[in-house]
């Protein structure tokens, strides 16, 4: 008994850090942009076994894991709104989120935890799928602990949103695939099925993986000459168990191959997007892979590199096809994808990165003491990079991106995604809550925070009536507030909007993503705004 207490009380110990980190970043972050629709459209799923809401944009699986707390909670559904008959996603979704019975933030908090503990648990596959290949606790644990200091991995397990259960699915399947073959049984294809299922309902993105496990089976069948018509039966069966499952057997292939169709038609358009001070609606060949240099820690892409210059000390058929083909696809995908709006479209990539990084860091801890102290240094660097920008990790950036400067390389979700207005309330309430100028990338309620302003320039999909001021405070006015996205006029028609105002320098950025002008110390800036904007 004693010789696993000690493990165990390891891991007990920072699943509690991971956990304590991760509720503190929580409570700090407003809605970003498709949360209050996450949680909205989840919600109906479960109480009604509609799909109006977000089905053409996603499969049911993550809403309904995101809204499960709910249905524990008092929670109000206004059915009879207009905006749910005529399926105004966004509009019923704010209804939801800012008029019920719960406060907004313990919706999004409640919701929020299920999402952290689902990255809780895809750590813990981490840790233990090294642990059966190395048969080495440390290095399981080396592994288990980049990826649970990672930035990415924070970020986005604390939010209500699809991209990290997605990861977290993609992970178990292919770990599946793994375990089938290391003993193929009918037991074992069942649970390769029920992981495929759950990818497919994640998140569309997932459907890449009946690419990824049908080469890897071919590729398995040629290197042990096994078969098993019946258990790739049931693998196909039980995938699309899971797939009438999650959509309650209400037309389950039509609704699936509706929201798919979707997704490919808007592939194919495009997005609008930054890249390095330049926009295209088409996508960038290198866009994920400068953002994955520039949104993790410098330690982190070293110990990658040592990795790969040490490929020889790990390198096996299992690298290859369980680890290295999953990855590089999905990150190929991604690259050649017209729709360029986030890093964290390449979440499920990561998951390997850390597992290949422990293969690695077994290999080396046999070479010699002056590797060992390296590896440890770049470990405990690991360990501290997510502090620079926390509880703000949606937007962290490496020491590559210099402070107040990110939004000139991308904006959106790798930065601001209207995150900030828990911050921006807490920073103007020092200032005795002044009335501002707004210019919001979100759909966050400005009103829930208590902030007094007056919009203008605002991206998103919700109206929101502002506060009355009178002719006294608006002639007192103090503050300009510019999300960074609209700064860089992503999502304009007009890209030049903010060219003038790019000479004069922030006063402070708050959350990393709001640009916030004091118009006392800088008055110039105003008659400028009054005359291109008419406030």
């Amino acid at each position: 008994m004693k010789k696993y207490f000690s493990p165990i009380l390891i891991l007990v110990l920072f699943s509690v850090i991971y956990w304590t980190i991760g509720s503190d970043i929580i409570p700090r972050l407003s809605a970003t942009y498709d949360e209050a629709v996450y949680l909205a459209a989840g919600y109906s799923y479960w109480r009604l076994h509609d799909f109006r809401l977000n089905n053409q944009d996603h499969p049911p699986l993550a809403k309904l894991l995101i809204s499960l707390p709910l249905l524990f909670s008092d929670v109000y559904f206004p059915v009879t709104h207009p905006a749910w008959s005529e399926a105004r996603q966004y509009a019923f979704a704010d209804i939801f989120l800012y008029h019920n019975r719960l406060p907004a933030e313990v919706l999004l908090a409640r919701s929020r935890r299920m999402i952290l503990f689902i990255s809780w648990l895809a750590g813990l596959l981490i840790f233990c799928w090294v642990r059966q290949l190395t048969k080495n606790f440390l290095t399981a644990f080396f592994s288990w602990l980049l990826y649970l200091f990672s930035p990415a991995i924070l970020a986005n397990a604390t939010l209500a949103t699809t991209d990290l259960v997605l990861m977290a699915f993609y992970l178990a399947t292919i770990y599946f695939c793994w375990f089938y073959w290391q003993k193929p049984s009918a037991i074992r294809s069942i649970f390769l099925g029920i992981g495929l299922g759950l990818s497919l309902t994640a998140k569309h993105s997932g459907i890449v993986l009946w690419l990824i496990v049908g080469v890897i089976f071919i590729a398995e069948f040629f290197r042990q000459r096994k078969f098993s018509f019946t258990q790739l039966i049931l693998m196909i069966f039980f995938s699309w168990l899971v797939i009438y499952l999650v959509y309650f057997g209400q037309e389950p292939i039509k609704n699936y191959l509706i929201g798919l169709k979707d997704l490919f038609g808007k592939v194919g358009q495009g997005r609008s997007s930054l890249f390095l001070g330049k926009y295209s609606t088409t996508g960038w060949r290198t866009y994920f892979l400068v953002a994955f240099l520039l949104k993790n820690p410098l330690p982190f892409l070293l110990l990658i590199l040592i990795s790969l210059f040490f490929y020889r000390q790990y390198f096996s058929a299992t690298v290859v096809w369980y680890l290295l083909w999953p990855a590089l696809v999905y990150f190929l995908l991604a690259s050649f994808s017209r729709m360029q709006i986030g890093f964290r479209h390449i979440l499920p990539v990561f998951p390997f990165i850390f597992i290949l990084i422990g293969l690695a860091g077994q290999a080396l801890a046999k070479k010699n003491i002056i590797t060992r102290i390296l590896v440890l240094i770049l470990v405990a660097w690991c360990l501290l990079e997510p502090f620079r920008y926390h509880p703000y990790e949606i937007s962290y950036f490496n020491q590559i991106v210099k402070n107040n400067s990110a939004w000139n390389y991308f904006t959106d979700s790798n930065l601001d995604w209207g995150q900030g207005l828990v911050a921006l309330s807490d920073f103007l309430q020092k200032e005795g809550n002044p009335p501002i100028y707004l210019c919001y990338f979100g759909t966050a309620d400005p009103n829930y925070y208590h902030l007094r302003y007056i919009p203008f320039g605002f991206i998103t999909n919700v109206s929101h009536r502002p506060p009355d001021l009178s002719p006294q405070e608006k002639s007192r006015i103090r503050f300009l507030v510019i999300s960074a996205t609209n700064f860089m006029a992503t999502y304009y028609a007009e890209k030049n909007v903010f060219v003038w105002l790019q000479k004069y320098p922030p006063d402070k950025v708050v959350a990393f993503s709001l640009l916030v002008y004091d118009l006392e110390k800088q008055p110039e800036i105003r008659p400028e705004l009054l005359r291109r904007f008419a406030i």
